[in-house]
């Protein structure tokens, strides 16, 4: 990582994706980078000088590293650059060519190494001129949404990722702040206005209730192993590189490698799975539904407004909010003939920005049981959704890594690991069942901002 902290202050004439892959393959070549860089916390480093380690006749470069400057921003930071460089070459590349761009790099080394001989005279670095200032930044904190609520947090990642999907050539990232409560901000490289946020965001989520991921299972996803491996495989097949929003669905929905042990048919589902016909409740329906009936007021009041729950409830709620846990002991009158369901109790913009968060989660088989992003645990008592906030503006691709990481769901390596990476918060919120229908309990705190002076000190 010192490397890489050289070769970024190097003069070279690549253009920008050679000298990312030269960048890339310096970190990578001891096999971290793929994506985070390990954390390794030294409060206090020598200043470094290329000029001892050639000799003077074999390069005219004058670098030295100081102290502040290593320390400016570790390369184990989330925001180090590190991991969008990975993923901007992931996307490039594949999966495969870029881990055999790394080993080409790796073999060449093991050959240098098993084959050593004088150090050649003729090498020259040069610093360069003058490093890259950084790209002009905007904030616009999105105060509706608190990240204390799991459904705030998954409609958070909902705004990032359309806005994201929707403008692929600007720069978008987001941050949380807090003012007693936890807030989405979002920063990007233009000024965007709540007004332009607004309309692009119902430009981009209007009228995609018939897209194949939301219809082709009918209106659930616990549906029959054949008939959902059919559907990845259209999926699949129209497919490309900066299109697979139908496969990116289906893999967060669930998997065909598992079935249910209780009949040999039914997939094993997504965690995040509350609802499945009881009642009348259908997880894809009350998909389609909210898509067609959000509109750009519901939007403004979900993102930018205290959170009243003035939208219709009945068939417009995923479930997500611990709110929507309101028991037949706890209401004036039965919930399958309240007719206040249908005038009020949910916040209809915050589930529509949630349903656009779930291929963020995607299920992975384990080994007997299918496992989701970000959640722990497999039984009706002991299956917890698990979720970061982070001060540091982190791209989509390094959220996504972020929460596929272990330390999330282990409580002691949470402050260890993930807050000197930027990390200042870890939200967890039990899934309970109740009768035929899944909730989500009020979150807990597994690790704050309170301990955060602590954490630093101990390390100083």
């Amino acid at each position: 990582m010192l490397s890489l902290d050289f070769a970024g202050h190097l003069r070279h004439d690549f253009d920008d994706v050679v000298a990312d892959v030269m960048l890339h393959v310096v970190a990578a070549h001891h096999g971290h980078a793929r994506p985070f860089a390990p954390v390794v916390i030294d409060e206090d480093p020598p200043p470094v000088s290329l000029e001892k380690l050639f000799p003077p006749s074999s390069t005219n470069v004058s670098l030295t590293l100081s102290p502040e400057q290593r320390l400016r921003l570790p390369a184990y930071r989330l925001d180090s650059g590190i991991s969008d460089r990975f993923w901007k070459l992931t996307r490039r590349y594949g999966w495969w060519g870029l881990a055999w761009l790394e080993s080409s790099l790796r073999l060449a080394d093991w050959v240098a190494s098993a084959q050593p001989r004088k150090r050649a005279e003729t090498i020259v670095l040069c610093a360069a001129p003058q490093i890259a200032t950084q790209a002009a930044e905007h904030s616009l904190p999105l105060p509706g949404l608190n990240g204390a609520n799991p459904l705030a947090f998954l409609a958070a990642l909902g705004v990032l990722r359309t806005v994201t999907v929707a403008t692929p050539n600007t720069s978008v990232r987001m941050r949380w702040e807090t003012d007693g409560t936890w807030h989405p901000v979002l920063v990007t490289d233009h000024v965007l206005s709540p007004e332009q946020l607004l309309s692009g965001l119902q430009a981009a989520l209007a009228n995609r209730q018939g897209e194949a991921h939301f219809v082709k299972l009918g209106k659930n996803i616990n549906v029959p192993r054949v008939a959902f491996r059919q559907c990845l495989l259209d999926a699949v097949g129209s497919s490309a590189q900066h299109q697979r929003t139908s496969a990116d669905y289906f893999a967060a929905f669930g998997s065909d490698a598992l079935v249910s042990v209780n009949d040999g048919v039914t997939i094993q589902d997504t965690a995040l799975r509350t609802m499945a016909g009881a009642g009348h409740q259908h997880f894809l329906e009350t998909m389609r539904n909210l898509i067609e009936q959000c509109h750009l007021e519901h939007l403004q009041k979900a993102i930018f407004c205290t959170w009243d729950y003035s939208d219709p409830t009945q068939t417009l709620s995923l479930r997500f909010d611990p709110l929507d846990d309101n028991r037949y002991a706890l209401r004036w009158r039965n919930p399958s003939g309240d007719p206040d369901r249908r005038l009020s109790g949910s916040m209809l913009g915050a589930n529509r920005l949630a349903i656009e968060a779930i291929p963020l989660l995607p299920t992975a088989a384990g080994a007997k049981r299918l496992r989701t992003t970000a959640f722990s645990g497999f039984r009706s008592d002991d299956t917890f959704f698990h979720w970061p906030l982070w001060e540091v503006p982190l791209a989509l691709p390094v959220i996504q890594s972020l929460l596929t990481t272990r330390e999330l769901v282990s409580p002691s390596a949470i402050g260890a690991t993930l807050l000197p990476r930027g990390v200042t918060a870890a939200m967890k919120s039990q899934r309970i069942t109740v009768g035929k229908v899944r909730n989500f309990a009020p979150a807990t705190a597994l690790w704050g901002i309170a301990n955060q002076s602590r954490s630093r000190a101990s390390t100083g």
